[in-house]
C-alpha cells in the first residue's frame, strides 16, 4: 500500500513521509488478517492495543491508538482503502462511523472509476484526432515526401507532446534511409542527420522486427551524433516502429522521450503506422507516374490538339497546335502568362479549376495573338515534377461546332428557363404554404389532414398520410381532389390491414428508407399492391396511372408514409415531382417529430418532478434524524458544561445536514419553476426593518467568521409589504451566501432596505441595472429579472427594496445576464453550491409580484435588488 493523502488534527504530527506509512505490506504475515477484510469488502477496525505484537508495536511507533478503515474498489477491484486513526485514546468505532467511512470510500471507488473512464475516453479520443491529422496531411497535394513527413511528426507533437520523434523514409533503390526534420516537445540542437544506410543496425532491427521495439533505460545509437543529442536532452526511454505496407518496408518512426513513452503515446502512434506507410508508398509510385508522364509529352508533341504545360503563372512547355492556335511560336509561348488566352471573363473559372485539379472537358472562350476570340474546349490535370505541382491542358478550337449548336441551344434554354421558373415558383409557394400549416398548430391529426389537401391536385389527384409504428399503420389523413371518388379512396383505406404484410413492395421500400415509384401503373403493379380481392376491386376502381410512396422519417427513423397518386392520363411522377415530394414529407416528419417532442418534454418534466419529490422525501427522513441526533446530543453536551471532542464534530454535522436540506428544498423548487409552477407563499403584513433585522441575526455570525464586515441599514418607518416572512428570508440569506462566496476577508456587505416609487413598466430584456436612482434599471452593466412588479395601467406604485451590497470581485460584463440562470455559477467547478441560489431567489420574488435585477463594478463589488410592492 502506497499512501495517496493523509488529515490530521491539529497537534497531531503528520505521518507522510514516513517510509513506514508509506510503503506497507497488507499481504505480509503482519497484516495479512486486514488484507483478507480488505479484499472480502469488510472494514477493519481495531484499537491497537488488542493487536498481534508486531503491528501492535509498528502502529503504536506512529503514536496510533486506535485504527478504522474500509476498502475502496473501482471497477468491482480492491484499489485500497480509506483508515482513520485516533492518536489520542484507544477508542471502539460505532457502526455509524464505519458506516459513514464506507459510504466515503463508494464516493471515492466511483471517482476512480470515473477518472479511468475519463483516460480511456481522452486516449480514444487523442488518438482519432491523430488518425484525422494524419489522414489530412497524408492525402494533401502538392507536398514534397519530406514535406509531407515533417507535418506528420508536426502533427504528431501537436496531439502527443512527446519529447522527439522522427521518421526516416527508405529510398526508392532500397540502399538507404532518408530522416525528415526531428520534432518534439524539447528544443534540440544537432548537426543535420545525414541518410543513414539500410543496414544500421539499430534502424535494421526496428525495420526487420513484427513487433514495437521499446527501450526502457538507455537509447542505442539511431543516428551518427545521436548519443550528445541524448546526452544533452536527458532522453532515456523510447519506442522504435516499422512502416510496412504490402509487405515492403517503407521506414522506419522512432519516438523518444526523457521516460518511457505511456501505453495511450505508443497505441496511438502504432495507429497511424499504416497511414504513414502507405503515404510513402504513393510518393514512390508518384515518382514513377512522373517519368512517365514525360514520356507522354513526347508522344502528344505531335498531336493536332494544342497542349500546353504550365503551373499557373507562367507557361513550362508546349506542342506546335497550341503555338498555330494562338498565333505565336512555341520558343514565344515558353514563359508567357498562360491566362493571356483565356478571355478575362473566364478567369475565374480557369483558376477555380486548377485549384481543384478539374479534369472534365469544360468551356471557353480563346484569345488570339491579334486580339480574335474563339470558343475553346479545355481539359487539364495536375502532375508533380521535382516537388513543384504542374498542369498540362489540352485546347480545341471548337469554332464549327459551336457554331452549329447556337440556334437549337438558344431556343432550348429560353423554353427550359422559362418552365423552370414557373416550377420553382409554384414550388415554392406550395411548400411556403406547407411551412404555414405545419407551423400553425402541434395538433399532428389536424395539420396532416391540412397538408393531405395541399397536396391534391397539384401534387396528386388522392393522397394518403399515415403513421407507421412497429408496422402498425394508422391512416390520418385521406383525401381525393375528386369528391365523388373520395368514399371509394376511403373504402380501399378501410380495406388496408391493421399492419403491412410481409414482403409488401411499397412497405420494403419504406423500412429501407427508400420511396417506392411506378411512373406508369400496370395490372401488374396493382396487383402486387393489394391486400386482399376486396382491396384490389377498389384498387382498380380508382384507376391509379402513376403511383408514388415516400417515407417520412427523422434521423433514420421511420415514422410515417405518404402515398400520392395521378388518376389523370396526362401526368406521371418524375424527378422533379419526387424531390418535391420527399422534401413535403420531410417537413411532415418535422411536424410529427415537434408534437412527440412537445409530449415527451411534458411526460419527463412531470416524471422529474415526481422523482424529486419521491428523492426529497426519502432524502428529509434520514437528514432529520441526523440533525434532530446531532441537535440532542449538542443539548447533552450543553447540560453537562464540558467540552467532549466530539462537539465541533457534532456542530459540522447538524450544519453539513442542514445545507443538505435546503439543497433538497432548493432542487424541489427550481423543478417546480422550470415546469411552469409557482412557489406556495404564506402571507401575512412585515415591518421592512423586522425581516432586515432578523436576518441579520442570523447573517451576521457567517460574516464574522469569514472576518468580513456586516452592515444592516433599515427605516424605521418603510412601508409595510404583505409577503412570506421565510421565503424573502430565503432570499436574503441567499444573496447574502453569494455575497460571502466572493468578498475576500476585512471586506464590507451592506444589507439596506428603502422605499421608491416602483416602475411605470415592467424591467424588460437583459442587461439592466439602477442608473443612479432611476426607478427602471437601463444600464447594459447589469442584469435584471422581471418578475411582474406591481403596476397598474395608470402609473407607478410604491415598493420597497432590499439590497445586498459587497465589495467583492465583481462580476465581468459579459456573466452580468446570466446571472440568475438556473446552474450559473461565476466559476467552473465552484464546489462551494450547486448554482441554484439566484434562480430561485428570481422565482421567490416573482411569486411576489416583485422584481430582481444585479450591477456590478469588476474589482469593486455588486449589487443585488430586488423590489416587493408596498401594501
Amino acid at each position: 500500500a502506497t499512501l495517496r493523502a493523509e488529515w490530521t488534527a491539529p497537534g497531531i504530527q503528520p505521518q507522510m513521509g514516513t517510509p513506514a506509512v508509506r510503503q506497507v505490506g497488507l499481504n505480509s504475515m503482519a497484516f495479512d488478517h486486514w488484507y483478507e477484510s480488505f479484499s472480502a469488502g469488510a472494514p477493519f477496525t481495531a484499537v491497537v492495543s488488542d493487536l498481534a505484537p508486531v503491528v501492535r508495536a509498528r502502529l503504536e511507533a506512529l503514536q496510533i491508538l486506535s485504527i478504522a478503515a474500509v476498502p475502496v474498489f473501482a471497477d468491482g477491484e480492491f484499489w485500497g482503502f480509506i483508515g482513520v486513526d485516533d492518536c489520542v485514546t484507544g477508542r471502539a468505532w460505532t457502526d455509524f462511523e464505519t458506516e459513514t467511512l464506507a459510504t466515503a470510500a463508494v464516493v471515492v471507488g466511483a471517482a476512480i472509476s470515473r477518472r479511468r473512464m475519463e483516460e480511456s475516453l481522452r486516449d480514444a479520443t487523442i488518438k482519432a484526432l491523430l488518425a484525422a491529422d494524419i489522414g489530412e496531411v497524408v492525402t494533401g497535394a502538392g507536398d514534397t515526401v519530406q514535406q509531407m513527413l515533417e507535418r506528420c511528426t508536426a502533427a504528431i507533437v501537436n496531439r502527443l507532446y512527446p519529447d522527439f520523434v522522427r521518421i526516416w523514409m527508405v529510398s526508392e533503390d532500397l540502399e538507404c534511409l532518408h530522416a525528415c526534420r526531428a520534432a518534439g516537445s524539447l528544443t534540440i540542437q544537432e548537426a543535420s542527420s545525414p541518410d543513414v544506410p539500410l543496414v544500421s543496425a539499430e534502424l535494421q532491427r526496428i525495420a526487420t522486427s513484427d513487433s514495437i521495439t521499446m527501450w526502457r533505460d538507455g537509447l542505442p545509437a539511431l543516428w551518427p551524433g545521436s548519443e550528445d543529442v541524448y546526452q544533452r536532452s536527458g532522453l532515456r526511454a523510447g519506442a522504435g516502429f516499422r512502416l510496412m505496407t504490402n509487405g515492403r518496408i517503407t521506414g522506419v518512426m522512432v519516438l523518444l522521450g526523457r521516460t518511457s513513452p505511456p501505453a495511450a503515446m505508443i497505441d496511438a502512434l502504432e495507429s497511424v503506422t499504416d497511414e504513414i506507410a502507405l503515404a510513402i508508398e504513393r510518393h514512390h509510385a508518384q515518382s514513377a507516374r512522373t517519368r512517365a508522364e514525360l514520356s507522354y509529352r513526347r508522344l502528344v508533341a505531335a498531336t493536332i490538339e494544342g497542349i500546353v504545360i504550365h503551373d499557373g503563372s507562367k507557361v513550362i512547355d508546349a506542342n506546335p497546335s497550341i503555338a498555330t492556335m494562338m498565333g505565336y511560336s512555341v520558343d514565344e509561348l515558353i514563359g508567357m502568362d498562360p491566362f493571356i488566352f483565356i478571355a478575362p471573363e473566364y478567369h475565374d473559372l480557369v483558376r477555380g479549376h486548377v485549384a481543384s485539379n478539374y479534369q472534365k472537358p469544360y468551356e471557353v472562350e480563346g484569345v488570339h495573338r491579334d486580339g480574335r476570340r474563339f470558343p475553346a474546349e479545355l481539359k487539364g490535370s495536375d502532375y508533380v515534377d521535382a516537388g513543384c505541382r504542374l498542369r498540362v491542358a489540352a485546347v480545341r478550337d471548337i469554332t464549327d461546332r459551336k457554331a452549329a449548336q447556337s440556334a437549337e441551344a438558344r431556343l432550348r434554354e429560353e423554353q427550359t428557363a422559362r418552365e423552370l421558373a414557373e416550377r420553382t415558383r409554384e414550388r415554392a409557394q406550395f411548400l411556403a404554404e406547407a411551412s404555414r400549416i405545419l407551423a400553425s398548430s402541434l395538433d399532428t391529426s389536424t395539420t396532416l389532414k391540412q397538408l393531405a389537401v395541399l397536396a391534391t391536385p397539384s401534387l396528386a389527384d388522392y393522397c394518403v398520410i399515415s403513421t407507421i409504428q412497429d408496422r402498425v399503420v394508422k391512416n390520418v389523413a385521406v383525401v381525393h381532389s375528386d369528391p365523388a371518388r373520395e368514399s371509394i379512396l376511403h373504402d380501399a383505406v378501410n380495406a388496408w390491414p391493421e399492419s403491412f404484410p410481409p414482403g409488401h413492395p411499397i412497405y420494403a421500400a419504406l423500412v429501407d428508407n427508400r420511396h417506392f415509384l411506378a411512373e406508369d401503373v400496370t395490372e401488374e403493379t396493382v396487383n402486387a399492391l393489394a391486400v386482399s380481392p376486396e382491396h384490389l376491386g377498389y384498387l382498380r376502381l380508382l384507376g391509379a396511372r402513376s403511383l408514388l410512396a415516400v417515407p417520412i422519417t427523422l434521423a433514420g427513423t421511420l415514422m410515417g408514409s405518404m402515398i400520392l397518386s395521378f388518376t389523370r392520363p396526362d401526368r406521371r411522377y418524375n424527378a422533379e415531382d419526387l424531390a418535391l415530394a420527399q422534401e413535403f414529407a420531410h417537413r411532415a416528419a418535422l411536424a410529427l417529430q415537434s408534437a412527440r417532442s412537445y409530449h415527451q418534454v411534458q411526460l419527463a418534466a412531470r416524471a422529474r418532478d415526481e422523482m424529486l419529490a419521491v428523492v426529497a422525501h426519502d432524502l428529509r427522513n434520514p437528514l432529520n434524524t441526523i440533525i434532530m441526533g446531532s441537535e440532542l446530543a449538542l443539548e447533552m453536551a450543553e447540560q453537562t458544561s464540558t467540552s467532549a471532542p466530539g462537539t465541533r464534530q457534532l456542530e459540522i454535522i447538524r450544519r453539513t445536514a442542514g445545507h443538505m436540506n435546503r439543497l433538497i428544498q432548493d432542487l424541489l423548487d427550481a423543478g417546480r419553476l422550470d415546469s411552469g409552477g409557482s412557489l406556495a407563499l404564506e402571507t401575512s403584513a412585515l415591518q421592512p426593518a423586522d425581516l432586515l433585522r432578523e436576518a441579520g441575526d442570523m447573517l451576521a455570525p457567517m460574516a464574522a467568521h469569514g472576518r468580513i464586515e456586516f452592515n444592516v441599514i433599515a427605516d424605521q418607518d418603510l412601508p409595510t409589504i404583505v409577503a412570506d416572512r421565510s421565503r424573502l428570508l430565503q432570499v436574503l440569506s441567499n444573496l447574502v451566501g453569494n455575497a460571502l462566496k466572493f468578498t475576500p476577508k476585512h471586506g464590507t456587505i451592506t444589507v439596506t432596505a428603502s422605499v421608491h416609487d416602483g416602475a411605470g413598466a415592467s424591467v424588460d430584456g437583459v442587461g439592466a441595472t439602477l442608473n443612479g436612482e432611476a426607478d427602471v434599471p437601463a444600464d447594459t452593466a447589469g442584469a435584471s429579472h422581471d418578475a411582474s412588479a406591481s403596476v397598474d395601467s395608470v402609473g407607478a406604485t410604491r415598493e420597497i427594496r432590499f439590497s445586498v451590497q459587497d465589495t467583492g470581485c465583481g462580476i465581468p460584463p459579459d456573466m452580468l445576464p446570466h446571472v440568475f440562470a438556473r446552474g450559473w455559477q461565476a466559476r467552473r467547478g465552484d464546489r462551494r453550491g450547486i448554482g441554484l441560489g439566484l434562480a430561485i431567489a428570481s422565482g421567490i420574488v416573482e411569486a411576489h409580484g416583485g422584481r430582481i435585477w444585479a450591477e456590478s463594478v469588476v474589482d469593486e463589488g455588486s449589487r443585488f435588488t430586488f423590489a416587493i410592492p408596498a401594501r
